[in-house]
Order: C-alpha cells, then structure tokens, then sequence
C-alpha cells in the first residue's frame, strides 16, 4: 500500500535529477566553447605580439591550459557527480514553497512504514496519507518548470555571437587555426635561444707566408652583440692573440689578419661560447734566383757567346737565349711569359728550370713556377732588347790621301 504513490514520487525526482544534469552539461559545453572561441581570438593578438614580446607563446599557453582545465574539470564534476534524491527534494521545496517539507517528509517516512518492522513513532496512515496529498502537489508540477534554463539560454546565444566573427576570420584566414593551435602545442618554439652556435669560414686554410687572411664567423641561435677571433700557436712561450671581430649584421662577423707569417689555430669566441679550433698553415712559396742567361748570336756574325748574370739581356735579332735558374723548393711546372700572352714551357730537373727563346724582338718576360699545393711565385718582370743586324761597312785604313799613278804601279 502506498507503493504506487512513493514509485511516482520517486520517477518525478529522477526526471528532475537528469534534467539537472543536462543542463548541467550543456552550460558546461557552452562554457568550453566559449573559453575556446576566445582563447582563439587571443591567439590571433599574441602572433603579432610575438616579435616584441618572445614569452607572450608560453604565457598564452599556459592560461589557456589552465582555463580549458578548469572549465572542463568542473563541467565534468558537476555532470557526473551523484545528485541525492533527498537533495533534488530539498532543491524543490525550496523553489515551491507550498510543498511545505511533504516531499522530503514522504521521501524519508515511506521506507520506514515499507519495512517489516515498524516504529511505532510513526503512524502509517498518516504517511500514506502524506504520499497522497504529495503526488497530486507533484502531478501539477512540470520538471522543465522547476528547472531555470533561461541561463544556458543566454550562454547559447552568447556562443553563437561569438562564433560567427571567428567563422569569419577562419574563411579569410585559414591558416590562422593552425598557427594559433601551433602556439598551444609548441609554446617554447618562440622563446629566445638561450644558446650560441658559431660556424667559421674558412674552415682551415694553407696560404702562401705573408698573405692576408679574413676569418667569417656566423652565429646562430642568441646572436651576441660581440666575437673575438682568438689565434694561437704551438711554440712555448706564445700567448694567446685576441682580435675583435667587426658585426657586419645579421649574426655575421669578420676578422682579418695581415701579413701571416706563421702557422696558427683560430677559433672564434663569443662570451661562453665558442667555434670549433682550425688552422692556418702559413707555406712559403716557391721563390726563383740564380737566373743565368747565356746568349748565342748567330753564327754568321762571328760574335762569341755571352753569359750574363740577371734577366736582363741585350742581343743581334736571330740570337738563341739560354735561360737558366734555381727555385727554393721543388716545383710542379713553369713557365716563360711573354708579351702578348704568349707562354713557353720551363724544362724541370729537380729545383734547376731551364728553357730557351730566339730574340726576334724587343719584349718583356717573366718567370712563373708553381709548387704541388698551387702556390706560385711572384714573378719579376725582364727586360730583351734587341738590336738589328746591319749591313757590312768597308773602311780603307791607307792611303789615307789621294795619289796619281801612271798605270803600272802596285797598290
């Protein structure tokens, strides 16, 4: 008895619970989207902020992850918390006076009276009684009524404002969901680098001794304000040498060294942080002396063979020049140029070059050598000249005065 009554109580408050929990659920989506739609529009304002301002990235990130937790762990605790039927009944009450605690009384009461053994504190005739006068105060309650949804209502239509300015931007832009999702999952790509790469160029170098070498250093990652090219050698007693570097812009540097004379490691610097080491071989080029000339004027005119010291010469036109010279170190090929681009091979015995020529005219030469590792000489510029081949000249040494003879006389 009674139990028909207590079952209706009981659906009413269970369509109330989960009408509850629905709109519990909804707002709470609503909430999401709404936090979402302006974390968006955030996203938008910190991309272009970014250049001023590295950390914005990581501080949009991390107040969005604490919003987007917040909101989603209190929806999901208010959703699936359990809602107490005597809860729903209390919540009722206090929104329907005239209910006058029946509801919470036949919810309390009935399962006393239902069980076998009874109090005797409570009477069950007046329980059903209350059950009665209860389900007729229910059947004129509506569960959409007792609920306020007016609520959700405004945060629907608020996410919907919202909504079409961002479907708006997305159209015209739609790259801009994955830059601003970009910020969210990588908030650190923006910050500063807190460290200093330093790539040289060159990277190990021979050069002829004496010649002027310029080191360029790129940086990547924190750009200093300053570099140092530190250079060294392996002798004892030989500090270290520190020659500023000058900012060409762009993380570039630049150092030149004059006049190396010696073999060095170098390495760029900047405050901690530093370049791998390389070296500067400093080779002495292949230098030419001993130059001999020997000068054969042709053999008509009688003359003797000259040798001459120097590269200098002078000669008949038709003479054969013999040119002979000592190189300081051992050579891969030479050569005589001449004027007018003309170029004669050096014939190569050891450190001895050796070639000839036939002076046809006045011209300049020089003596170019080149080792095996591609240095060459400084070749010095010669001088030929050359003299023309007169006709023969006759001069009577006597008489000297003039004679009369008869004809018989023997001159």
């Amino acid at each position: 008895m009674g139990q028909e009554e207590y079952r209706e109580l009981s659906t009413f408050l269970a369509r109330f619970i989960s009408r509850l929990r629905t709109l519990r659920g909804v707002e709470g989506l609503c909430l999401t989207g709404i936090c979402l739609i302006l974390l968006f529009s955030l996203g938008l304002a910190v991309q272009e902020i970014k250049a001023l301002f590295p950390y914005a990235p990581l501080l949009y990130s991390f107040l969005a992850a604490v919003l987007l937790l917040s909101i989603v762990g209190w929806t999901l605790f208010r959703w699936s918390r359990r809602v107490p039927q005597e809860w729903a009944a209390l919540y009722i009450e206090k929104i329907c006076p005239h209910l006058r605690n029946n509801l919470i009384n036949s919810l309390q009461l009935y399962p006393q009276i239902a069980e076998e053994k009874q109090s005797r504190a409570v009477s069950p005739s007046m329980v059903l009684a209350l059950l009665r006068v209860t389900q007729k105060q229910l059947r004129a309650l509506r569960v959409e009524e007792l609920i306020n949804a007016r609520q959700v209502k405004a945060e629907t239509r608020l996410l919907g404002i919202l909504t079409i300015p961002v479907l708006i931007i997305i159209l015209f832009n739609p790259s801009s969901v994955g830059d601003t999702f970009g910020l969210l999952l990588n908030p650190l790509k923006d910050l500063p680098p807190s460290q200093t790469s330093i790539e040289l160029t060159p990277k190990g170098i021979r050069v002829a001794r004496g010649s002027t070498v310029t080191v360029q250093a790129t940086a990547s990652g924190a750009i200093p304000k300053s570099m140092e090219l530190i250079l060294w050698s392996r002798e004892e007693g030989v500090s270290e040498e520190r020659l500023p570097m000058e900012a060409l812009g762009a993380g570039k540097f630049s150092a030149t060294i004059q006049e190396l004379q010696k073999s060095l490691h170098y390495r760029a610097l900047a405050g901690p942080f530093s370049s791998p080491s390389y070296t500067i071989e400093s080779v002495d080029p292949p230098e030419i002396g001993n130059l001999r000339i020997t000068l054969y004027p042709p053999h008509y005119t009688g003359l003797p063979t000259q040798t001459i010291q120097g590269g200098n010469v002078e000669g008949i036109k038709g003479s054969t020049l013999r040119l002979e010279a000592t190189s300081s170190k051992e050579v891969a090929r030479g050569k005589i140029l001449l004027d007018e681009g003309r170029e004669l091979p050096l014939k190569i015995n050891g450190r001895t070059l050796q070639g000839s020529l036939v002076l046809l005219q006045s011209q300049r030469y020089q003596i170019l050598v080149e080792d095996a590792l591609g240095f060459r000489n400084s070749p010095i510029s010669y001088e030929i000249r050359v003299r023309p081949d007169g006709f023969p000249v006759v001069e009577i040494l006597r008489p000297t005065e003039e004679l009369e003879i008869n004809g018989d006389e023997t001159l």
